[in-house]
């Protein structure tokens, strides 16, 4: 089915995000007794994309019809441990983190995709399983690009506080709490943080069950990119609070990449810059999609 005939021509409020859900081809499929769940649009070549820590397929909600309409199969898992997707099951440590979605995510692509190749993209946590990912199981990954990518060893100048948004205790603390942490982490201007970005923000909160994660902390994904051979990209918002000033080390840390090319910077855009400057990193993104 080729739903990209129904999708919405932008993604400016709540309501075209329901409407970009609904027609959506959503599926589940169980490996290893996780249940993951994926949404498709479209019916070009396979690229897959893979949320941030705290997200869900909603992470890409302004990118997905552009990707669409330029010839892309655009395939978007919750990742295990998030939105609707279950938690894997843990033996030898007692809680769920990057390193135990790789091995779940080959298998269940190679079924879903039918084992054809395909293109590949991690936003932020996303970008540590993507890696991983790359380096384990290359076989039908063509190409490689990370978006405000964690693992990289860098340790961030500029300070930021989190709240913890669980505590609060009514839902008016919890929205103002979750904007506060908008704020801080994810998106450069308060104008940027509107309705429809809270609600995201929030919902995924919500289904958020992988809560120990630290690798992202590590330089993990600098150690796995020495290990991939596709081309690998990166795309980052040039205000993303997790490495402002520090882009010199986002690119030392890529290059370990031998088929490394290049870092593109988001003018005006945070961490989550492919929602706040979404016109511009469409544009950047299919570029190396395509090249």
């Amino acid at each position: 089915m080729n739903n990209s005939l129904l999708l919405p021509h932008s993604i400016e409020n709540i309501e075209d995000s329901i409407r970009l859900d609904a027609v959506s081809i959503q599926s589940e499929i169980e490996v290893d007794g996780v249940k993951i769940v994926w949404r498709e649009w479209g019916s070009g070549s396979p690229l897959v994309l893979l949320h941030g820590g705290s997200g869900s397929w909603n992470h890409w909600v302004k990118n997905i019809a552009f990707l669409v309409k330029h010839g892309k199969r655009v395939i978007i898992p919750d990742l295990p441990g998030f939105g609707e997707s279950g938690i894997p099951i843990k033996t030898f440590k007692d809680y769920a983190d990057a390193d135990d979605l790789p091995k779940l995510l080959d298998i269940a692509f190679t079924k879903i995709i039918n084992n054809e190749p395909y293109q590949l993209v991690g936003f932020s946590f996303g970008s540590l399983v993507a890696a991983m990912m790359a380096s384990q199981y290359p076989k039908n990954i063509l190409k490689l690009i990370l978006v405000g990518g964690a693992g990289l060893g860098i340790v961030p100048k500029k300070k930021f506080i989190i709240k913890n948004w669980i505590a609060e205790d009514s839902l008016e603390n919890r929205r103002a709490t979750a904007i506060s942490n908008i704020k801080e982490l994810l998106l450069f201007s308060p104008t940027s943080i509107d309705e429809l970005a809270i609600h995201i923000h929030c919902k995924n909160l919500d289904q958020d069950r992988m809560k120990k994660r630290c690798l992202a902390k590590t330089d993990i994904v600098k150690i796995a990119l020495k290990n991939i051979v596709c081309p690998v990209y990166g795309i980052w918002g040039d205000q993303d609070v997790l490495c402002t000033t520090q882009f010199d080390q986002v690119q030392e840390a890529l290059r370990q990449a031998s088929n490394f090319r290049g870092l593109n910077l988001i003018q005006n855009a945070g961490h989550w810059a492919q929602y706040e400057n979404a016109h511009d990193f469409n544009q950047i993104m299919l570029a190396c999609l395509d090249e």
